[in-house]
Parts: structure tokens; sequence; C-alpha cells
């Protein structure tokens, strides 16, 4: 399921997207640690707006309709209590980067 909606996240990218994207990974590594507080937060930044695309897929692809005629949609679309997904530690996992450093 990642790995497709991984692919229509990336399907249609310019050639020249990928190119910077590589670019900001490659600098990530090659760069000395006062450079990677530049080079970190554009890496983190660059697929901000595909990711926002993320939520409007359904109403740009006019598919509103179908994905929603289903019994309590938005309900469907988040794990039941008790599955493994909401067993893990979510919020010890966001505080473990303002933690390590």
């Amino acid at each position: 399921m990642l790995r497709a909606e991984l692919r229509l996240l990336l399907k249609g990218q310019r050639w020249w997207w990928y190119a910077v994207a590589a670019g900001l990974i490659v600098a990530g590594f090659a760069v000395p640690e006062a450079g990677r507080r530049i080079v970190l937060p554009l890496a983190w930044i660059w697929p901000l707006l595909l990711w926002s695309s993320l939520g409007a897929r359904e109403a740009r692809f006019a598919t509103d309709g179908l994905v929603f005629s289903a019994a309590r949609p938005l309900r469907r679309q988040l794990p039941p209590p008790g599955s493994p997904a909401c067993s893990w530690p979510w919020p010890r996992a966001a505080a473990w980067g303002s933690v390590s450093r």
C-alpha cells in the first residue's frame, strides 16, 4: 500500500524535481556539519507541495463521489482501536528527534 501511494505521489513529476531531490540527498551526506543546518531543512521542505496534494486527490480527479459513497468514510480510513498502528508509541517517537540532539 505504501509503495502504491508513493508511486501515485511521484507520478508525473518533471525530471528536474528528481534532480533537486537527489542533489539534496547527496548534499546532506557531503556537506560538513555546519552546512547540514541549511541542507536538511531544505530537504524536508522540498516534498511539501507533493504531500499537500495527497489530501485533495479525490477532488482533483473527481472521484470524491465514489470514495465517500461508503458509510462512515473518514472513520474507515483510520486504524481501528487496538490495532498495532494504534499501540505504537507515536508521542515518544515524535519527541525522539528533539531528545536525541
